[in-house]
């Protein structure tokens, strides 16, 4: 019998230490989401880390997004969705710039 793939309507967020397949794994058989917070440490070894344990969704704050180094961490970590922590009063890049950069990775992610 095969687990039928859907959207969670529970996530839960877990820091770039616990990304394991346990948790990933976990995660799916409960049909529940795991979210892997990177904004501290979104470097090659954590995207090694998200790819060989499957992880599929990371947080991430909006340096990091508008961050031309952020491509090739989705390439090495085969990551589909981000979670992009952005409060347009707080952050020093404007709503247009944000959006434009939400487009141009919006077929990727």
């Amino acid at each position: 019998m095969t687990i039928k793939t859907s959207n969670p309507i529970l996530s839960f967020v877990w820091q770039s230490h616990e990304i394991t397949h346990s948790v990933v794994d976990a995660a799916r058989q409960t049909s529940a989401g795991a979210i892997f917070d990177v904004g501290t440490d979104p470097g090659e070894n954590i995207a090694k880390a998200l790819n060989v344990s499957g992880a599929k969704e990371i947080r991430i704050p909006v340096a990091d997004f508008m961050s031309p180094a952020l491509n090739e961490f989705l390439r090495t970590s085969h990551v589909n969705t981000l979670w992009i922590e952005y409060y347009p009063a707080l952050a020093a890049i404007a709503p247009e710039a944000f959006l434009k950069r939400l487009h141009a990775l919006s077929p990727r992610v």
